[in-house]
């Protein structure tokens, strides 16, 4: 019997009584722990289903842990049928204005989270993260999401949101990957602290109401989809990243053909303008595949500079150009773009 599977079976209860319907507190536990025994747990530690026993006792495990004036319409344990399906699905509401800590295979066992209080959710070293998360969260505080491995890659799936309605965005050791996300499933997000790594588009980059900081070894990965987008890519890293860690533009994989060559040149462009504007402290890398160009020209201190291209197809290439120096002492030292 897990933890997540008690937690679920309590839940499911709750939203069958409806919110805020008090539970007998002795009942709804022995019945708790009953009904967990019928929750399938998957080897990641998620919810998998439920039994048909399950489906049969936890109307009436609430309509007896329920007290009559309580209970409104529902006459019998049956009423509560027609309501069972969706509260499989239940929210978990959190305690306001408190700090609460959640194993993510307890965060999915439910169509969503919210509440107020600080949250942080913890991503287990052995789980696996090949696939796409769903994640519903909705808080009135700061979301913490903690890996216990440094290479796990969480990635939100398009039916997820991130709602922390004024709060920040904290992501420790592994990568958190909002790219599928809708532009209107990331909002609230006052700022972004980061101490490894972050995955996000240039409307959510622009949705932040604050910025990104964080530790100097932090890495942000911004996903450009047109000219336009690589464009304003470059305003928002100027207003909204404060920290000297590193900043990667990548074009979007979906990007029709016919318009690739074109946005990896205004990404070249970005990342030439940003490396070599002193008012930007950020190390900016652009993430391309072997450049469509033969040679990129550069004006660099008032003179015009000329970095050729090798032009390849399957080659993996890295070119070395403008390493960040201090342009007034060290006019003739190179800035360095990296293509991977």
């Amino acid at each position: 019997m897990s933890n997540v599977s008690q937690i679920y079976a309590k839940a499911v209860m709750q939203e069958l009584a409806g919110e805020g319907i008090e539970l007998n507190d002795s009942l709804q536990g022995i019945f708790t722990r009953i009904l967990s025994r019928q929750v399938i747990v998957e080897d990641d530690g998620t919810v998998g289903g439920v039994t048909s026993a399950f489906d049969s006792l936890a109307p009436v495990f609430t309509f007896v842990a329920t007290s009559p004036e309580n209970r409104g319409a529902i006459a019998s344990p049956f009423d509560y049928q027609a309501l069972l399906e969706a509260a499989k699905n239940p929210v978990l509401r959190l305690d306001a204005d408190a700090s609460h800590e959640l194993d993510m295979a307890v965060a999915q066992a439910f169509g969503g989270v919210r509440g107020a209080g600080d949250l942080t959710l913890n991503v287990p070293a052995g789980m696996t993260l090949e696939a796409a998360r769903t994640l519903a969260l909705d808080l009135d505080g700061n979301l913490t999401v903690r890996f216990q491995g440094e290479d796990q890659v969480l990635t939100l799936s398009p039916d997820s949101s991130l709602l922390l309605n004024g709060g920040t965005l904290n992501v420790q050791n592994g990568t958190l990957n909002l790219t599928q996300l809708a532009d209107d499933a990331f909002t609230g997000v006052e700022a972004i602290d980061i101490a490894s790594s972050v995955v996000l588009t240039v409307p959510q980059l622009r949705a932040l109401s604050g910025t990104i900081n964080g530790s100097a070894d932090g890495r942000i990965e911004i996903i450009v989809r047109s000219e336009e987008e690589a464009q304003e890519a470059e305003a928002l890293i100027l207003d909204k990243v404060d920290n000297d860690f590193l900043t990667v533009i990548v074009p979007s994989a979906d990007v029709p053909q016919a318009s690739r060559d074109a946005l990896y040149q205004s990404i070249e462009i970005v990342v030439m303008s940003l490396s070599t504007n002193p008012l930007n402290p950020q190390k900016v890398e652009a993430s391309l595949p072997p450049p469509p160009l033969t040679a990129f020209r550069v004006v660099y201190d008032g003179s015009a500079k000329e970095i050729s291209f090798v032009n390849a197809v399957e080659e993996v290439i890295e070119v070395d150009s403008w390493l960040r120096q201090d342009p007034v002492s060290s006019p003739d030292e190179p800035y360095r773009l990296l293509f991977t």
